[in-house]
């Protein structure tokens, strides 16, 4: 028995051992293979590039579609300023020469024992190259790509101008991107005007912009913030009096009107379309000079901008856009919003009583466009559907519900298809729903 754990220990060390070298070889054949990759010195340099973007008769969209800004340098800033970005994303910025190899060890230790990439321990550095050179992608390839160019990077930059370049490119949510463009678009002024809370909420951003974005996670945003302002404190960099006054402030923004329009552009729905099918960032789009043809109609995008003057909106955020059925391509679109219209998830609202209940319905036979459903006040258990007008109007044709938007009818003949046929017709329409989509209604307003 003894001789046989023996061997099973040897073997398992053996083994260990050989994985040890293999795993190594294939990191040394790959680090190998790719040290001749060319660093893109210009794509660090360059103060202003615009993404030439034409619509579908060839001529160019006449919007912004420049996302370069004002380049600021770190003299214009107080030191609290990019202080704030190196105490949160790289501490020993000053002190390692483009990577942090025991940041590297343990991030690696925590990605084995829980199976994912959740922590990448790059470097200011690091990020600045990834930004700029490579797509977002987790794989072992593109952080040897990115581990060779930081190298290369730190032999002929200072750290004082990798760290201004990183702070003028970097990526701020809403399309900001650099700490100019987003210190206007996130409190309306110049980024050497930041009060410390200001600059801590920015630095707390650009780990998952869309996670602590101030405007749609506020809360998290704030504790996200004043782990920033901790981790200055603790680096001595404020003193605990600025410490206690920024944690105690409240999260405020002031969005910029000038932005809000361009944030739901045509333009920027395309460049934020280009950045996904391409998987690399914009400024790699811009640097590549990549031209996007579209399926733009300016005859549309005018009528459109035309219309929507004429409705008073009040404070309400407000959006629209056309399709060309014969080629499924966006003919114009046109927002105005702090948050991308496109992105944000809401009611569907009566929009999905054609698609999920009287086309199925039509097409199994269960109604016409004549047939008549009685319209009164019903309950399904806990649920008791209304009409927007509080009103009932007795019997009525199918035809007059789906002109009129009565809820009930609908309701009902949900009913008669079955929600899970009724789900089985949307989800091959490319409809996506939540596991928790199984019942008539989850909220009493779900058709208003």
């Amino acid at each position: 028995m003894k001789k046989f754990v023996k061997i099973l220990v040897l073997s398992s060390l053996a083994l260990v051992f050989l994985g040890f070298f293999a795993g190594g070889g294939y990191l040394l054949s790959n680090y190998l293979k790719y040290t001749d990759i060319p660093l893109n010195t210009e794509i660090l340099s360059s103060t202003h590039l615009d993404i030439p973007i034409y619509d579908k008769d060839g001529k160019t969209i006449e919007e912004d579609n420049s996302f370069s800004k004002k380049n600021i340098k770190l003299r214009e800033v107080p030191p609290y300023v990019y202080q704030s970005f190196i105490s949160i994303e790289d501490k020993d910025f000053y002190k390692h020469k483009g990577i942090n190899t025991k940041r590297i060890l343990l991030a690696t230790l925590h990605n084995i024992k829980n199976k994912s990439f959740s922590q990448g321990a790059s470097t200011i550095s690091q990020q600045l190259i990834k930004n700029t050179h490579l797509s977002s992608e987790k794989t072992i390839k593109r952080k040897i790509k990115e581990i060779i160019l930081t190298r290369k990077m730190e032999q002929i930059m200072s750290k004082e101008d990798i760290l201004e370049t990183y702070l003028n490119v970097i990526y701020f949510g809403n399309n900001c991107y650099g700490i100019s463009s987003a210190a206007e678009y996130y409190f309306s002024k110049p980024c050497g005007k930041l009060t410390l809370a200001e600059s801590a909420t920015l630095a707390g951003i650009i780990k998952s912009p869309s996670k602590y974005s101030p405007i749609n996670h506020p809360e998290t945003s704030k504790k996200r913030r004043d782990l920033v302002l901790s981790e200055m404190f603790r680096d001595k960099k404020i003193s605990e009096i600025e410490y206690q006054k920024a944690k105690a402030s409240p999260l405020e923004v002031k969005i910029s009107s000038i932005r809000t329009n361009k944030l739901n552009s045509y333009s920027e729905c395309v460049i934020d379309e280009a950045k996904s099918i391409l998987h690399i960032p914009a400024k790699q789009i811009a640097i590549g000079e990549y031209k996007i043809y579209t399926y733009q109609d300016q005859e549309e995008q005018n009528r459109l901008a035309s219309s929507l003057s004429k409705v008073d909106f009040k404070t309400c955020d407000y959006a629209g856009l056309v399709m060309d059925n014969k080629t499924h391509g966006i003919s114009a679109f046109l927002g105005n919003s702090i948050y991308k219209i496109l992105e944000t998830k809401r009611q569907p609202g009566s929009c999905i009583k054609p698609i999920l209940v009287y086309a199925p319905a039509l097409n199994e036979d269960i109604i016409t466009p004549e047939t008549l459903i009685l319209d009164e006040k019903i309950k399904i258990g806990e649920y008791a559907p209304e009409n927007v007008n509080k009103t009932f109007v007795g019997y009525t044709s199918v035809r007059n519900a789906i002109a009129k938007s009565i809820n009930i009818p609908a309701i009902k003949t949900l009913s008669y298809v079955g929600i899970s046929k009724a789900r089985r017709y949307a989800e091959n329409l490319g409809i996506k729903f939540d596991k928790k989509d199984d019942t008539c209604a989850r909220r009493n307003d779900i058709w208003d």
